[in-house]
C-alpha cells in the first residue's frame, strides 16, 4: 500500500470470510477499496501507454496529409 501512497486505507488484517473460506486477509472494506484503486490505476496506465504508442506510431508521418497517398 505504501508503494502506491495509499497508507490512508486501514487494512485491518484478520481472518475474514472470502469465497466460502476464512483466510488471513485485509478486511472486506479495505479489499474493496484497494481493488477499486488498482482498477483506476490500471486504466490510467493503459491510457498513458496508448497515448505513448500513438505518438510513437506517428513519428515520421508529420508530412502525411489528407491528400497524400501511400507513395508520397
Amino acid at each position: 500500500m505504501a508503494a502506491f501512497g495509499w497508507e490512508d486505507v486501514p487494512l485491518e488484517h484478520g481472518f475474514h470470510g472470502y469465497r466460502q473460506a476464512h483466510r488471513w486477509t485485509p478486511c472486506p472494506a479495505a479489499r474493496a477499496e484497494y481493488l477499486d484503486r488498482l482498477l483506476l490505476e490500471n486504466h490510467r496506465r493503459a491510457a498513458t501507454a496508448s497515448e505513448h504508442r500513438g505518438r510513437r506510431a506517428m513519428r515520421g508521418h508529420e508530412n502525411f496529409g489528407e491528400n497524400s497517398t501511400l507513395f508520397d
